[in-house]
Parts: C-alpha cells; structure tokens; sequence
C-alpha cells in the first residue's frame, strides 16, 4: 500500500484519481503547521503540496522511511 498525505487542497479529480487506486490510502489534512507536519509525516510514502504547504529540509528528513522515498510534488 502506497499512503499520500495530502496538505494543501486540491481539485476534487485528482483527488478521486487518488482514492480509486487500489494500492494508495489517501490522508487529507489541512492547516500543519511544520512541526505537526514533522511529527506526523514519518508512515507516507508522498506528500502532496500546492503552495500553501512549505517543504522543508526538516520536513523532508522527518520522511523519510526507505530508499526510494522520492515524492515531494509542488502543483
């Protein structure tokens, strides 16, 4: 299973695209600021931002939980 946090909003079709894949759990939270995104953010594999969410170093490292962790993704 691949988990996504999802930040900042996005539109309501990505979205679905998201929660139809059947090997993806999609989270939706809104409004972190960075230390409770720091301390929450250890179990995805993504972090989905827009521009609301600022992707920090610290946030970065706090993620990271394998080899090929590799998304950070700006929309």
């Amino acid at each position: 299973m691949f988990k996504v946090l999802v930040s900042d909003p996005i539109s309501d079709f990505g979205l679905q695209q998201l929660t139809r894949a059947e090997d993806v759990e999609v989270a939706q939270i809104m409004g972190l600021s960075e230390e409770e995104l720091t301390s929450i953010i250890r179990p995805y594999d993504a972090l989905l931002v827009s521009s609301q969410t600022k992707d920090s170093r610290r946030v970065m490292e706090a993620g990271v939980q394998s080899a090929y962790r590799d998304v950070i993704m700006d929309l």
